[in-house]
């Protein structure tokens, strides 16, 4: 049954939620299940798609998903986010696919 979860993004990527320039999120760590909702600045979400991938993947495939410009722009965005863990692309990762609710 869908639950509500909890998500964070930074401020920065709150225009690109809402214009839907960013439609997934990749974290190392599952964020829920497929069905399952998230509010974020007073709009739902709903996760269509989790998938366990390598973050090579997620860089070379999903990056526009991702809400970036370029393949190198998330490799970068991703390497100063994560500066402890850095951009290992064999890294295990989840991503994750939603949609907002109308």
């Amino acid at each position: 049954m869908p639950r509500q979860i909890s998500v964070h993004f930074l401020p920065e990527f709150t225009h690109r939620l809402e214009s839907f320039d960013k439609v997934s999120t990749t974290r190392y760590h599952r964020l829920g299940h497929v069905g399952d909702f998230f509010n974020w600045n007073g709009h739902f979400y709903t996760i269509e798609i989790i998938r366990k991938h390598h973050l090579w993947f997620v860089a070379k495939h999903h990056f526009d998903q991702e809400g970036f410009i370029s393949e190198q722009a998330f490799i970068d965005w991703w390497s100063h986010h994560y500066q402890e863990k850095g951009y290992h692309p064999h890294h295990q990762v989840f991503y994750h696919r939603f949609f907002k609710e109308t």
